[in-house]
C-alpha cells in the first residue's frame, strides 16, 4: 500500500494527525519523521534505489534545525519528487507563511488549530 510521509517534530501532534487521517478514512500507511533531516535521508534513499514514491508528504513548518520551508525547497529540487503533493500543516496563520508555502510548491496549507478534520478530506483529494 502506498505511503504518506508525515514530518512533525511533536509526537502528540503526529499521533493526533494520524488518528484524524485514519478516522477520516485514509487507509494508507503513515510514515512519521520527527525532523527534516531524517525525511531527506529517506527521500535520498528512495531516489537512489528507485523505490516507490510516497503519495503525499505532510509537513509542519516549525521543525528543529531545518525549517519546513527548507524541507519543501529540498524536496522540490529532486526531479522524482516534483509532483508529489506536499500538504503543509502548521499552527501559523500568518498570510506570509501561507503564501510562501504555496509559492514553494505546497498544494494545501492547513492550520492545525482550526481544521484538523479537514485534513483527511484534503489528503483524499490527492490519492
Amino acid at each position: 500500500m502506498s505511503q504518506i510521509f508525515l514530518v512533525e517534530d511533536d509526537l502528540d501532534h503526529a499521533e493526533l494527525i494520524t488518528t484524524f487521517l485514519k478516522v477520516g478514512g485514509i487507509e494508507n500507511e503513515i510514515i512519521w519523521f520527527k525532523d527534516a533531516e531524517s525525511t531527506i535521508e529517506r527521500i535520498m534513499d528512495i531516489t537512489k534505489k528507485e523505490l516507490e514514491l510516497p503519495i503525499a508528504i505532510i509537513i509542519d513548518l516549525k521543525l528543529p534545525r531545518m525549517s519546513g520551508f527548507d524541507l519543501i525547497s529540498n524536496i522540490r529540487d529532486i526531479d522524482r519528487f516534483k509532483n508529489v503533493p506536499i500538504i503543509v500543516i502548521s499552527s501559523s496563520s500568518q498570510p506570509s507563511d501561507i503564501s510562501r508555502a504555496y509559492e514553494m510548491g505546497a498544494v494545501e496549507y492547513i492550520n492545525k488549530l482550526t481544521a484538523m478534520d479537514y485534513l483527511a478530506e484534503r489528503i483524499r483529494a490527492y490519492i
